[in-house]
């Protein structure tokens, strides 16, 4: 994968169109096929209205290019928009979604563990 990987994913989770996209950044439909398709790379200027307009870290269009191994802070899409829904949140709502994070990670922690048997009670 590469950076044209990456626009196209950004671009569908907005829900644009590629002419929808190009138009915002203020390119033709094709050079957007083509950055998707990595046949051409946008310019700087250009890259700068991307990452605007897509909303997305430059370190989230590049990850796939850097040779360095991948880190636990690579954030997808979809990571991305919830840390967004939780910083909208005020301090209260936060601790609800903190809270159920850790009741979520406790339940899933609690079906990993091996099930005991039954025990059934002698009269």
């Amino acid at each position: 994968m590469g950076i044209g990987f990456r626009i196209r994913e950004a671009r569908e989770a907005l829900g644009y169109r590629q002419h929808e996209l190009a138009k915002l950044i203020g390119v033709t439909a094709s050079a957007v096929t083509n950055y998707e398709q990595d046949y051409s790379f946008p310019k700087e200027e250009i890259l700068y209205r991307l990452i605007d307009t897509l909303q997305v870290d430059a370190n989230y269009l590049f990850q796939d290019c850097l040779q360095r191994p991948a880190s636990e802070w690579d954030l997808s899409i979809e990571e991305q928009a919830l840390i967004r829904k939780y910083r909208a949140l005020d301090d209260r709502r936060r601790n609800g979604a903190g809270q159920l994070f850790d009741l979520l990670l406790d339940t899933s922690q609690a079906a990993d563990l091996p099930r005991r048997a039954k025990r059934t009670r002698q009269p």
